[in-house]
């Protein structure tokens, strides 16, 4: 119930912004889900993230392993540097 008036309070105020905003929020929206999605992608292929640093860092393994563990991580810290602004703009 929570998470319903959360999200009935998120769609009236974004309904107060201006429309060239609303366009920037749902490239953003298209962008996270795509963020989402690869980090389903490497969670199917390698497990964890931890798997795979803990693969890269003790064991032979190929570039496209450790590419993909750097674009895993970059996933993540910016899903945490979001989470710590979303709670300082609650504050």
């Amino acid at each position: 119930m929570a998470k319903i008036k959360e999200r009935e309070r998120v769609i009236e105020e974004l309904k107060l912004l201006p429309e060239e905003i609303l366009e920037s929020l749902f490239n953003y929206a298209e962008y996270l889900k795509d963020q989402k999605r690869k980090t389903k992608i490497f969670e199917s292929e390698y497990g964890s993230f931890n798997k795979l640093r803990g693969k890269i860092q003790k064991e032979k393994h190929s570039w496209e392993e450790e590419k993909d563990l750097f674009e895993w991580e970059a996933i993540l810290t910016e899903k945490e540097k979001m989470k710590k602004i979303l709670i300082k703009s609650r504050n």
